[in-house]
Parts: C-alpha cells; sequence; structure tokens
C-alpha cells in the first residue's frame, strides 16, 4: 500500500491488488495488467485524465464527504507525479520480483525520457530561432487582424527576432 497527499494536504492510499484491478477495469475499462503492466505505464504516462479517473476508483472507499469532483480537483501540479508514482509503485510490488524489476526500469526510463524531452523543449524555446521567429509571425499577423477593424494594434513595427532575446 503507497500514500500521496493531495494539493489539500489530505492523504490517500492506494492498494492495488486483484480486487482493485478488477474494480479499475470495471469502473474505468482500463486494465492495469495489460502486457504485464507495461502496457499501463505506456497509456498512463502522459494520459493525466484516465490516471486521474483510475486515482479515484482505487481511493474511493476512502472519498468519505469529498466528491470525486474535488478529489480531481485536487490533483494538480506535482502531486500528479508523486500519485502517479504512488500508483506505479504499488502495481509493481503486485508483480513477483522479476517482473517488478523489469517494470521499474521500464518506469526510471519513462520519468528519465520525460526529464530529457522537457529539458529539451525549454531550451529550445528560450534559445530557438524558431519560437522568436513565431511570436514575430504571430504579432504581425495580429496586426494585419487589427487593421481589417481600421487600425494597427501598435504604433510601431514588430519587434525583430534578436529583439525578443531575455
Amino acid at each position: 500500500m503507497k500514500k500521496f497527499k493531495d494539493s489539500q494536504d489530505r492523504e490517500w492510499s492506494i492498494a492495488v491488488n486483484i480486487g482493485s484491478i478488477k474494480n479499475v477495469k470495471q469502473v474505468c475499462g482500463i486494465d492495469l495488467l495489460d502486457n504485464q503492466g507495461a502496457g499501463c505505464i505506456e497509456k498512463l504516462a502522459d494520459d493525466y485524465v484516465s490516471l486521474i479517473d483510475i486515482l479515484c476508483c482505487l481511493v474511493s472507499d476512502q472519498l468519505g464527504e469529498t466528491t470525486v469532483e474535488q478529489f480531481g480537483e485536487a490533483l494538480v501540479g506535482d502531486v500528479i507525479e508523486r500519485a502517479a508514482n504512488a500508483l506505479f509503485e504499488d502495481l509493481f510490488d503486485f508483480f513477483p520480483r522479476r517482473r517488478r524489476q523489469v517494470l521499474q526500469a521500464l518506469w526510471q526510463k519513462v520519468r528519465a525520457a520525460d526529464k530529457e524531452i522537457s529539458d529539451y523543449a525549454a531550451e529550445k524555446i528560450r534559445n530557438g530561432k524558431e519560437v522568436n521567429e513565431m511570436v514575430k509571425e504571430r504579432i504581425l499577423a495580429f496586426d494585419r487582424e487589427m487593421e481589417k477593424f481600421g487600425g494597427s494594434s501598435t504604433n510601431s513595427q514588430a519587434p525583430s527576432a534578436s529583439s525578443l532575446r531575455p
């Protein structure tokens, strides 16, 4: 059983067992055992809506006066990552050691790839000429649209790409 806290500092416990796996499949239509667990990692790595649906299903008996909507609304930002980690860690614990080791290695690779892609994208945005050109094109397009209404949106020309650098 793994635990995580939502953005309201409420603690939730996740228990992945055969009963909860069946319940998730019935309620959410998602098989946590798809491809021996690997399919679940692939599906949920970027599908936050399905991830939150599964989490809600797994904690439904703990909701008390908290509504499903309130639970979902409290899963934002870094909480989503912590909740996903708790879910996957407990799912991996469901499997025998050898399979668990494979799934843990796969999850580490997925998280490392996600970080690498995010770092790369942030760097491209900070330093990329393409982004500066895109901003310049959007400003010019906005000016063209404003001219349709009888005037320019700005009193000067669109900034050059070099002037957009921080």
